[in-house]
């Protein structure tokens, strides 16, 4: 009961509530590995990084020989905690220990492999991920997953050929479609890149940060339309936030459309706090030579915070 209540307070990123439940769940049961992962977990989504490798340490030594163990959430658990602590060899002798318990588990695999990975044992991390097709050639994720492994070694062609064999069978994944465009973006070939950025946005459209990458990428080939469209997706479906307005402003700027672009600008400056909106505004106004309206926005700032003259430049 604590351990989902934390779970729910986890997705809700409310982490000292979540934080409290899941402690009320190690107290109730000392000897559940798992609880005591995610106490850890969520420390370091809470930036206490000291406290949750005390965890993973604490873990780890109270249990040594993992021969004797055969609960499998156990040795996960354990197996979890190892990597963490860069103790890949370990690690990885931990998730063997759980496949001889469950041989066929290809969620167990896929751990494995990232271990092997870690340890920069790719041969063995390719040789796992094709064990896991083998086993269930249907799931799109292991032909992510082995892809993955090919772009850490560079071999962009071999993981283009694995990330292609999931699209195939899920034409809307979201992470094969982001993975080639970091393919073909380490290639060179920034045509492809928005191909599948934009399929990639269209599955996940509310990625800010791709839809920021694709209207770089747009610019960077002079496709301005193509950017401007972009952004103003990205405020369709994310109108409150003032740097989807940036976006636009600068791509308005590349295309000479002085007028739309302040009228973003102003957008803009409408869903900033107000020392964001000095700052972003003038400097982005400056650089348009927009200074009729530079003018306009600072006097208006200012009236509304006399001091942060003094707070933003310190003088």
């Amino acid at each position: 009961m604590w351990s989902d209540l934390s779970d729910v307070y986890y997705d809700m990123a409310r982490y000292d509530d979540a934080l409290s439940a899941i402690t009320k769940a190690c107290d109730l049961r000392p000897h559940n590995v798992s609880y005591f992962i995610s106490k850890a977990t969520i420390y370091e989504n809470m930036d206490l990084q000291v406290e949750a490798n005390e965890i993973y340490a604490s873990m780890t030594d109270k249990y040594t020989d993992i021969s004797i163990i055969d609960d499998i959430p156990t040795l996960l658990s354990l197996g979890f905690a190892t990597n963490h602590l860069g103790q890949y060899e370990r690690s990885i002798l931990t998730y063997k220990r759980a496949l001889e318990l469950e041989p066929t588990n290809t969620s167990t695999m896929h751990q494995l492999a990232w271990a092997y990975m870690d340890y920069q044992a790719f041969d063995q991390a390719i040789a796992t991920f094709e064990r896991a097709i083998e086993l269930v050639p249907e799931d799109s994720l292991n032909y992510v997953y082995l892809g993955d492994c090919y772009y850490q070694l560079d071999n962009f062609d071999e993981a283009i050929f694995k990330y292609k064999s999931a699209l195939e069978l899920e034409p809307e994944s979201v992470l094969a479609n982001l993975k080639l465009a970091d393919c073909y973006e380490e290639l060179g070939n920034y045509y492809l890149v928005t191909e599948y950025l934009n399929r990639h946005i269209q599955a996940d459209p509310y990625d800010f940060y791709e839809y920021a990458r694709l209207i770089r990428f747009y610019t960077d080939l002079k496709r301005y339309k193509r950017a401007f469209d972009t952004s103003q997706l990205l405020i369709e479906v994310n109108p409150n936030d003032p740097y989807a307005y940036e976006l636009q402003a600068n791509t308005l700027y590349l295309m000479d459309n002085m007028i739309e672009l302040e009228l973003a600008l102003s957008k803009m400056y409408a869903h900033l706090s107000i020392k964001e909106n000095f700052i972003t505004s003038v400097n982005g106004l400056w650089i348009t030579g927009s200074t009729i309206w530079l003018l306009s926005i600072s006097i208006n700032v200012l009236m509304s915070s006399p001091c942060l003259l003094k707070d933003t430049y310190h003088c």
